[in-house]
């Protein structure tokens, strides 16, 4: 048995022909505020986090999306949906296998060096730290641009070569005229999401958040687009482009996770599992490849800005903002990205997450601590 990050996606009602995306909104939700863990067995899992529904994968917000990170393949779910490679539609996407790195290999391999990382002078004891493996069937999507706006909030991300979100009969989608052609638009009250096939037969899907469908439409309609590229220098008035790394080559992705304290959630009076309020935090690491701006695109009203070290975090909350504690902050710091998440309000997780520094896989620190959380 292993705890697997990938286990809170483990309550998906299963994949229909034609999917009610809503429904998995609201799912989403309710797993995103449960913040629940489960065992798995054997390692191998059906990866919700790689679910391909109508040629849309959810969540793939670029890892885990999610390629899926733990709490963050609920939050994905929660933010919206990503697209699906056209390329990968025919693999189908949905399977995957996950494991733990033996610590006997650590030092070997560079995306374990790289993401090696410590949080200095933490409240709580160093509970637990492991390298966690995941294989999918199919490498990450990957946008070709993200857009930012602040004053107010609002995101775009910008998909291209990608599989038809709307398979027939999908609810709630109208036909709008975007670009010059006929294009298909969903609106899920955070969020946007707009798909279209342009003359030389590649489809695009944009997803837009804090705008109206006509500003989305409008915008789209202004953008430079080169083959399946974005001219991100000319932009519309007040977006600035965010650097996305580059296409991961390997569906197999290692990320360095420690615990701190205690991160079990226990059973809360309405009946759900929470985080002990300010017990612990989880810190976890990977070689990025998305920026974390990326979550702007889904619910920008959900999302907070917030500096780590001169790095833009972006705090999704596990809840509804202002009602429930605790969330994940994520960032990027020279190609490694980190997501800090525990019941505690932002500027606490900010605080910690200036703190989180590089260290050696062989650390002092390290030695006859538990690889899985929640064991002792």
């Amino acid at each position: 048995m292993t705890t697997d990050p990938l286990d809170r996606l483990a309550l998906v009602d299963p994949v229909t022909p034609v999917p009610d995306l809503l429904g998995v909104q609201r799912r989403a939700r309710a797993l995103r505020r449960a913040h629940r863990r489960t065992r798995l067995v054997g390692g191998t899992v059906a990866l919700a986090a790689a679910l391909t529904v109508g040629g849309v994968v959810l969540p793939q917000l670029g890892g885990d999306g999610t390629g899926v990170h733990p709490g963050p393949a609920a939050v994905a779910l929660g933010l919206g949906v990503a697209p699906a490679r056209a390329a990968d539609v025919a693999a189908g996407c949905g399977t995957g296998r996950a494991d733990w790195v033996d610590p006997a290999g650590w030092a070997a391999d560079p995306r374990i060096t790289r993401a090696a990382t410590l949080i200095d002078a933490a409240p709580w004891p160093l509970a637990s730290a492991g390298v966690h493996e995941t294989t999918m069937d199919c490498p990450d999507a990957v946008p070709v641009a993200v857009l930012l706006a602040t004053g107010p909030q609002r995101g775009v991300s910008v998909w291209s070569q990608v599989a038809d979100p709307f398979p027939a009969g999908t609810e709630g989608v109208t036909d709008v005229r975007v670009r010059g052609v006929d294009g298909r638009l969903r609106d899920f009250g955070g969020g946007l999401l707009l798909s279209w096939v342009d003359a030389d037969g590649t489809r695009w899907i944009v997803n837009g958040s804090g705008m109206t469908p006509e500003d989305l439409v409008s915008l789209v309609d202004g953008l430079q687009l080169d083959g399946s590229r974005v001219d991100t220098g000319r932009l519309p008035a007040g977006y600035e482009p965010v650097p996305v790394p580059d296409a991961p080559a390997s569906p197999v992705t290692r990320r360095w996770w420690v615990t701190y304290g205690d991160t079990q959630p226990v059973e809360a009076q309405d009946g759900v599992a929470k985080a002990p309020l300010g017990a612990g935090v989880e810190l976890e690491s990977r070689v990025a490849t998305a920026p974390p701006e990326l979550a702007v695109s889904y619910w920008a009203a959900e999302t907070v800005l917030v500096d780590v070290d001169g790095h833009r975090g972006v705090f999704t909350p596990w809840g509804q903002p202002g009602v429930d504690v605790g969330g994940w902050l994520t960032w990027v710091d020279h190609g490694i990205e980190y997501r800090l998440s525990g019941a505690l309000p932002v500027e606490q997780l900010a605080a910690l997450a200036r703190a989180a520094t590089p260290v050696a896989v062989d650390d002092a620190r390290l030695a006859g601590l538990p690889q899985t959380p929640g064991e002792s």
